[in-house]
């Protein structure tokens, strides 16, 4: 979706929304996910389960992990890639909407969007282990 602002059709926002699931307590409850370009600065915007939430950075994966440690405090996990154990966005895919999938000992090659949905809750961690595994990941290519 893209949206215009203005008299100037070229200031334009542009604008997604993705329906994901969440969980608390082991139970998946429905959340949305929306993304705002605003030219030098991204907002990302949470809202599930009486919970709103909105980050603005220059980077969308890092404006979630915001999100994602908020919501952390509350128990809750949002199933989206952004959350899997194995995706995290490396060089210039950090200022977008996409990061690699990581396999231990491979160089990382797949992109896949980071609000798309995950249905996959074994691959749906906190931001600590998140981190961990990508940490293990680099000393994997090390070690080849």
């Amino acid at each position: 979706m893209e949206l215009l602002v203005g008299d100037s059709a070229e200031t334009r926002i542009d604008m997604k929304l993705y329906r994901v699931s969440s969980i608390l307590s082991g139970n998946k409850f429905n959340s949305d996910i929306s993304y705002f370009n605003n030219g030098n600065t991204v907002d990302v915007q949470y809202i599930g389960m009486n919970v709103d939430l909105k980050f603005t950075h220059h980077y969308p994966f890092f404006a979630f992990v915001e999100i994602r440690t908020k919501l952390e405090e509350l128990g809750i996990l949002v199933m989206c890639n952004a959350s899997r154990i194995d995706v995290y966005p490396s060089g210039a895919s950090a200022i977008g909407l996409m990061a690699y999938e990581m396999e231990m000992g491979l160089q990382a090659t797949k992109l896949v969007d980071i609000f798309e949905r995950c249905e996959n809750q074994s691959l749906i961690t906190t931001i600590e282990l998140q981190q961990k595994y990508r940490e293990r990941w680099l000393k994997s290519l090390l070690n080849k």
